[in-house]
């Protein structure tokens, strides 16, 4: 009796890893079928009205739309998070701040309006300077940087909040430390 106990509950763990895989397999190919899609589709010469934000929102209709049952149950909860944002940036997150990491000491100013900068001050990974929106949801900063189709979102888990300081948990599991340079005034945080 134990034996077959044992036998169903490695035959169950097999077949959900098969059908994690086939899922995941599928995604892909979705993935591949929607950024053709999007690229087809926006317009990349008029940058003052890109928002990386609906492109995420955007490639999340389409894979939801072209997934099957399990590859839907796979993608959940990046469909909730980015259904549900609208740009959410709290006037306590506006800012410029100074986020150090293992190789990098970079500079992100976060705007009231939802948008960033990020500029490297000293690192050994990159020089590049980016920039997108951002946002937070469920206690978690979600990036969507502005470059080409945005898929997935970097979200972040946020942890030791305080005024003039953040942890962010990266997809990694390594932390960024984030601490508030300087305000940044706006008619939306005053």
């Amino acid at each position: 009796m134990i034996m077959r106990i044992i036998g169903y509950g490695a035959a169950a763990v097999i077949v959900l890893l098969l059908l994690k895989m086939i899922s995941s397999f599928g995604i892909a190919q979705h993935m591949v079928e929607c950024f053709d899609k999007l690229a087809n589709t926006s317009n990349s010469n008029d940058k003052t009205e890109y928002s990386p934000l609906k492109e995420a929102q955007n490639m999340d209709a389409c894979l939801q739309q072209k997934s099957n049952f399990i590859e839907k149950l796979t993608l959940r909860s990046y469909h909730k998070i980015v259904q549900a944002l609208s740009p959410n940036a709290p006037c306590q997150y506006v800012g410029i701040w100074s986020a150090s990491q293992a190789n990098c000491i970079y500079e992100h100013s976060l705007y009231a309006e939802g948008r960033f900068i990020s500029r490297p001050i000293s690192c050994s990974v990159s020089s590049d300077e980016f920039f997108g929106e951002w946002s937070i949801q469920q206690n978690k900063m979600v990036w969507f940087p502005a470059e080409g189709v945005v898929w997935p979102p970097d979200i972040n888990s946020m942890e030791s909040v305080t005024p003039t300081s953040f942890v962010l948990v990266e997809r990694n599991g390594s932390s960024t430390q984030f601490t508030k340079v300087s305000d940044l005034q706006s008619d939306l945080c005053p």
